[in-house]
């Protein structure tokens, strides 16, 4: 939060959220979309009700958070994983009361095609290698051009358009 005095004048938090060369579990989603194993992400928002982010480990952080009405606003960020990369943004991610992202992201890809072919791919039982598999295939139609998108977090699970890919990302 802002202090002016001492005293909090909002309750809001301005954050930055870099992963470099980070690498998913072997087998899962992660490691599928990435191509060659890495992935790097740069995340830029702002946390509201940031002082409610209290608790004895980071499942009651969060989760006191979210229940106090926590959520990230004005995310803004790019992603690059192996050929792919993606501008992102946000107005507003929370999360529902199983700890599961609740919102919508947009983004700008360019080549999309191949992370969706590896998610397809992928041998984890997360993933809805057909509804992955239908992503790639309505992605691959805009060929090498960026494409806008809209990634959904809904019910659990990660959507593009119609396709339910995997579980939506679990903040506790």
């Amino acid at each position: 939060p802002h202090l002016t005095d001492g005293a909090a004048t909002t309750d809001e938090m301005d954050v930055l959220f870099n992963l470099v060369d980070a690498r998913g579990r072997p087998g899962g989603p992660v490691e599928g979309a990435t191509q060659d194993g890495r992935l790097t992400l740069a995340l830029e928002g702002t946390v509201q009700q940031a002082t409610r982010l209290k608790g004895p480990d980071t499942a009651g952080v969060f989760a006191n958070w979210s229940r106090a009405g926590g959520r990230f606003t004005a995310i803004r960020g790019e992603l690059t994983a192996g050929e792919s990369r993606a501008r992102l943004s946000s107005e507003a991610l929370s999360a529902d009361a199983e700890g599961r992202l609740i919102g919508d992201l947009a983004l700008t890809a360019e080549k999309p095609g191949p992370m969706m072919s590896g998610m397809a791919a992928s041998q984890s039982g997360e993933v809805n290698r057909a509804g992955a598999a239908g992503a790639a295939a309505a992605t691959a139609v805009n060929g090498d051009r960026p494409v806008d998108l809209v990634i959904r977090f809904r019910d659990g699970r990660t959507w593009l358009g119609p396709f339910a890919l995997a579980p939506a990302p679990k903040l506790f």
